[in-house]
């Protein structure tokens, strides 16, 4: 399903869209045929199942990054701990550019002026990012 994609489940709303009034001419076939009433059901429980799927996909999508970029914050708190600075690339930090990306998805990691910047991608939306303020210990949702 292309909606389960990383970044593609923004897509779901216009899937919904063009699915509600299918649902309600579905619920007075439902209502009004009872000969249809069983096919009807069936079709209806396919869809919301294939709806299901995507959404369930994307809470996988989500715990599993917002996990390991969790791990990256820590290996970056316990950089600075033991070193007293910021790291100033991902290999300092033990870990590689391809690494990142096959944990997180599409991020990136700098330190500038002596603070450590980190951001991973929404895996729900395309554009939007999830930036860690690591002065305030928070995840902040910024949108595009």
């Amino acid at each position: 399903l292309p909606l389960s994609q990383r970044y593609a489940g923004f897509m779901l709303i216009f899937w919904a869209l063009l699915l509600l009034p299918w649902l309600a001419y579905s619920a007075y076939v439902v209502a009004s045929k009872p000969a249809h009433r069983s096919n009807q059901l069936a079709r209806i429980s396919v869809w919301v199942v294939c709806g299901a799927v995507v959404v369930v996909a994307h809470l996988v999508w989500y715990v599993s990054s917002r996990r390991n970029a969790d791990e990256i914050v820590e290996v970056v708190q316990s950089y600075m701990r033991v070193h007293g600075r910021c790291a100033q690339t991902l290999e300092a930090l033990g870990t590689t550019k391809e690494q990142l990306r096959a944990k997180v998805g599409v991020s990136h990691y700098y330190c500038d002026a002596g603070k450590p910047r980190f951001f991973y991608g929404d895996t729900f939306v395309a554009f939007d990012k999830y930036w860690y303020d690591f002065d305030r210990g928070v995840w902040e949702h910024k949108p595009d």
